[in-house]
């Protein structure tokens, strides 16, 4: 292929030197991306395509492409005019698919959820072209795994926005001149609307759209799954043409698509095969709550629920919440036990490209997502409060609200939303680079999880922590989780679980997650069952004080460290003074019932049984015993250190921020004897380091480290030390004010540091880092800082600062001069000390004279021995009293150094 290539290149570089031109003009566009090949095709079938539209060549010699891969555009590599070149990865995929040959071949592949495309000049750097395609709205869903690819419409237009490009009509168009090509932009039906919106009940409504250059239109429509009816649209004026549906009653779900001369909306290659509007439901009163509506036949609703409910079989589906309605939907059964109970749980998946805006209730629009029947909790609040609390405590957050839900237009329950940890919620909580694993049976069985991002097949990562979490209690077990498991994400879980009676997550309801720098963290999942004991469970029987009773091995695996045991009570002592506050939750269940209303509480007993959630006391009163049992449990708790002191004072300790190679770092120094404190949701100014991770826990007289390259700093350490962030930016190394607060704001410390005389300047980029001397002096002094014996410093131990001052300070008594004649027995003595260097860290005075000795020990005059504190300044000034006779003042000043 290699020969085939260099032919071709030479060809168009010949050409262009027939025709005259400078090969440096031209241009080039991405035109063409095939990012997931649709069925029946090979998944590598994958292309990129590039188009010349110019008049002259385009010399992409030494060019290359940042996201997709190594590639880098040989010597002569030149694209005609009006060409259209592919690239693809190695194989011959494309060429046995589309019987074209690539231009050149890239390692890796394209992103099938979405990535930015750049084409970088020779320089690695100036961008030549970009697109920063998607998977999901607004750019077309027809292109993700259904067999279009995506398409430029117009090489003029700017292929950065969603609204340029079109899913290809029919297959893709390697090499060639897309299927959707339209000068100026894409001619498609538009500016639909439906008047009235929704439609009143039982009247009949109007369909709207601009259809260019259409000489007739057809409305075509269906009422719930009946049989499709056509309408002749009119044309009023210009390019506008409008049908009408006759009425339908309140709650039917109405489908249309419009026709058009060529066009078409939805048009071929959409997802979607209707657009559609659901009537008025003005049957629906007494409700407060947002209305979820979902459509399935009959016979599909029951073989749903009745026949393949324990299988993960998909039905077609209508969902519509709001003004919004997404057609061909998909939805199964989910769950594990609760599978069996009457009122199910259930999964949606909207077509590609489409997701259902439920903002602001939830964090985004979603094209994933569950409703949650939470019929294991008759009190209905555990799984909400649940989420709420973690949302409260994590740096996760999990979109959660109640819901009426309609099905086919009649009342169908009472719902909980709920996100489901897919590509965007994982992309809106920044874990979209990590491997994700759902627990099917758990740590004691191999696998034991379901892979969920990637979907590589690749176990190797969960199946090594789960040699190391079997592994009996040992000094390398210990230095394992140390640099294999964040920590305070851990110590937050595991004391939040045991807050909330987390307990059954013994080989199932919780996910692992190996964020962007390989830590393993643990994230909750099914929080219906909490807050109260639920017989029979694990840990029905236990207080559940601790995680122990869960005999999770990970959990348990943490628990075995002492001092992460330390950092759980400190962190749970938090928690347990934040929600367990008397009345709390018990008004927040008033409140949510308020939402829920009696008139939904009473549909749904009608509807599947029990009793009344809203005026039933048995089950207010089921929950509210159940909150004061937690209280009363760790009320009891002597382990529990009491609430944690205001003002803590934490220290600035050391800063590494130019290291000459490794991870720059900050580390906290934690100056008590007695108290652990907790940092979370504490706060770093200065950089990006923002809120701290909860969780995160310094013992006494010990040390935390925020680091911006964990790997970088793994390899760079060979001791335990508590790593509890790694954050994006860097320190400046010209020197800037860092600032720790804590959660409420306050200032516990701040430093100013530089990297010029007089502060140490060996940290910028030499290799030891700026270490204080002592914890107990003002560390936003230049004198109270050295350099590290060794390069990269003691992170996570105890400082070795030397000092690069070799200067001794300057000491004059000003006061009386030398000789000098005072008229007593009140006198001053006076004078100044000074070093440019660390400053002057103590002076001596001493007044003498036969059988009389006197020193200032900074507070009065003493015949012991003593020197004082000048306190940073350069001046100092004390008074005393003495008898005639001649006497002799003498001074002596060391620096920080001791020089």
């Amino acid at each position: 292929m290699s020969k085939v290539l260099v032919l071709v290149a030479l060809i168009a570089v010949n050409l262009a030197a027939m025709a005259g031109p400078a090969l440096a003009v031209g241009s080039v566009v991405i035109n063409e991306i095939h990012y997931n090949p649709g069925p029946g095709v090979n998944p590598d079938a994958e292309f990129l395509e590039l188009h010349n539209p110019g008049d002259a060549p385009f010399d992409l010699s030494g060019m290359s492409f940042d996201g997709l891969g190594v590639l880098t555009f040989d010597p002569g590599t030149v694209l005609a005019p009006g060409a259209y070149v592919i690239v693809a990865p190695p194989g011959g995929f494309v060429q046995a698919e589309y019987g074209v040959v690539p231009l050149a071949e890239y390692s890796g592949g394209l992103s099938g959820a979405g990535e930015t495309i750049q084409l970088l000049a020779p320089d690695g750097v100036s961008i030549v072209d970009e697109v920063p395609y998607d998977d999901v709205a607004p750019w077309p869903g027809g292109p993700d795994g259904n067999g279009p690819s995506l398409e430029l419409v117009d090489p003029a237009l700017d292929n950065g926005l969603s609204e340029s490009w079109l899913a290809s009509l029919g297959d893709p168009t390697p090499g060639a001149q897309n299927s959707v090509y339209s000068p100026g932009g894409p001619v498609v039906i538009s500016d639909i609307e439906v008047s009235p919106s929704p439609p009143n009940p039982n009247q009949s409504f109007t369909v709207s759209a601009t259809i260019p250059g259409a000489s007739s239109a057809t409305l075509t429509y269906k009422v719930d799954f009946g049989s499709d009816q056509n309408v002749s649209m009119t044309n009023p004026s210009g390019d506008i043409w409008q049908g009408t549906i006759p009425g339908q009653s309140a709650g039917k779900l109405v489908r249309y698509r419009i026709s058009g001369g060529s066009l078409s909306s939805p048009q071929a290659g959409d997802t979607i095969n209707y657009h559609g509007t659901v009537v008025n439901p003005t049957d629906i009163s007494g409700n407060t709550l947002p209305v979820f509506h979902w459509f399935i036949e009959s016979g599909d609703y029951n073989n749903l629920v009745n026949v393949t409910y324990l299988t993960n079989t998909y039905y077609p589906a209508v969902v519509a919440f709001g003004d919004q309605v997404i057609d061909n939907a998909q939805v199964r059964v989910r769950g594990q036990n609760s599978r069996n109970a009457s009122k199910k749980n259930f999964k949606f998946e909207l077509p590609d490209g489409y997701d259902l805006d439920f903002t602001p209730l939830a964090l985004n629009p979603a094209d994933e997502f569950a409703i949650q029947a939470d019929f294991g909790d008759w009190t209905f609040t555990s799984g909400q409060v649940g989420w709420e609390t973690f949302n409260e405590e994590s740096l996760t957050e999990v979109s959660s609200f109640f819901t009426r839900v309609e099905q086919n237009g009649d009342f169908y329950g009472l719902y909980r939303y709920q996100d489901l940890y897919d590509g965007t919620w994982r992309n809106l909580n920044d874990i979209d680079d990590g491997e994700l694993f759902k627990a099917d049976s758990g740590w004691h069985n191999s696998p034991g999880f379901d892979k969920k991002n990637p979907d590589d097949g690749d176990y190797t990562s969960i199946q090594a922590a789960q040699n190391r979490v079997d592994d009996s209690p040992s000094s390398s077990k210990t230095a394992w989780i140390y640099d294999n498991v964040d920590i305070p994400q851990l110590v937050n879980y595991m004391a939040v679980t045991a807050l909330m009676r987390h307990g059954d997550q013994r080989t199932h309801n919780f996910y692992i997650h190996f964020d962007e720098t390989g830590r393993i963290e643990n994230l909750p999942w099914d929080l219906d069952l909490t807050w109260r004991r639920y017989p029979p469970s694990r840990c029905s029987d236990d207080d559940m004080r601790t995680i122990e009773c869960i005999d999770n091995e990970l959990l348990t695996s943490m628990w075995e460290v002492s001092e992460i045991r330390d950092m759980y009570w400190r962190r749970l002592q938090t928690l347990v003074d934040k929600h367990l506050i008397p009345g709390q939750l018990e008004q927040r269940r008033v409140d949510l019932m308020n939402g829920v209303g009696n008139t939904n509480a009473s549909l749904e007993v009608n509807k599947w049984g029990r009793s009344n959630i809203v005026t039933s006391t048995f089950q207010s009163n089921a929950w509210n015993d159940g909150i004061q049992e937690r209280r009363d449990i760790f009320n009891s708790e002597s382990r529990l250190p009491g609430s944690q002191s205001s003002n803590t004072p934490i220290i600035i300790n050391e800063l590494h921020y130019n290291p000459a190679s490794g991870s720059e770092f900050i580390e906290l120094y934690n100056p008590s004897s007695s108290e652990s404190v907790d940092l979370s949701d504490w706060s770093i100014n200065g950089l990006s380091v923002g809120r701290v991770a909860p969780g995160t826990v310094i013992l006494p007289n010990n040390y935390v480290v925020l680091v911006n390259d964990d790997a970088a700093f793994q390899n760079d350490i060979s001791s335990n030390v508590l790593v509890v962030m790694q954050y994006t930016g860097a320190l400046s190394n010209g020197g800037e004010t860092i600032t720790l607060s804590d959660e409420t704001g306050t200032m516990i410390d701040v430093v100013t540091y530089d990297d010029a005389s007089p502060w140490p300047t060996e940290p910028d980029g030499s290799g030891p880092s700026l270490s204080l001397f002592t914890p107990n002096s003002d560390n936003n002094l230049s004198s109270s800082w050295g350099i590290s014996a060794a390069n990269g410093g003691t992170p996570g131990a105890p400082n070795d600062a030397i000092s690069t001052d070799s200067e001794a300070p300057t000491v004059t008594i000003s006061e009386p001069t030398n000789g000098q004649t005072v008229t007593g027995p009140d006198v001053t003595i006076a004078g100044t000390a000074f070093d440019a260097g660390t400053g002057v860290d103590r002076v001596r005075l001493h007044v003498k004279d036969t059988g009389l000795n006197l020193y200032w020990d900074g507070s009065g005059w003493t015949s012991d021995w003593s020197w004082f504190d000048p306190g940073g300044t350069e001046s100092w000034s004390y008074p005393m009293s003495l008898n005639s006779g001649s006497y002799q003042a003498l001074a002596w000043s060391w620096d920080g150094a001791n020089n």
